[in-house]
């Protein structure tokens, strides 16, 4: 497998696991039956334009789970929309999108590399994978 759809590939999976932010560079691992299959690492920037793709299109967001709401500023709390679920809430979309475009930023010991991927209710299913690669080919 090439590495950009390797990358793509990861960026999937990353999303439907409800991955963190700071993750995504070092890769991923696959444990078989004949050993441990190496994904990445990727730099950020490849990372980020992946999922700008995804994100333009209505199909992925970000969320912040509960025990990280504190790590975000005051001045901040007005980007992190109210939610029904007590464990995480979504990050408003303005702000999604400058946390996609600052890669740097995807650290754990920042609020921005502590938030989560996840598929929108727009999504297309995992099931229909090669859509999502299309769509990020596409963009390239």
């Amino acid at each position: 497998m090439d590495e950009t759809k390797d990358l793509h590939q990861g960026m999937l999976w990353a999303v439907h696991e409800g991955a963190f932010l700071f993750e995504l560079p070092g890769g991923a691992r696959d444990y078989t039956r004949d050993g441990i299959v190496q994904h990445g690492p990727w730099p950020p920037e490849d990372c980020a334009r992946c999922l700008l793709t995804w994100f333009d299109h209505g199909w992925i967001e970000v969320y912040v789970l509960s025990e990280h709401l504190n790590r975000w500023a005051a001045e901040e709390a007005d980007l992190i929309g109210e939610s029904s679920d007590e464990n995480a809430r979504t990050v408003e979309r303005r702000r999604a999108r400058a946390i996609f475009m600052a890669p740097s930023t995807w650290k754990n010991d920042r609020p921005e590399g502590l938030v989560c991927l996840a598929p929108t209710d727009q999504a297309p299913p995992l099931d229909f994978r090669q859509v999502w690669l299309d769509a990020v080919a596409a963009a390239e």
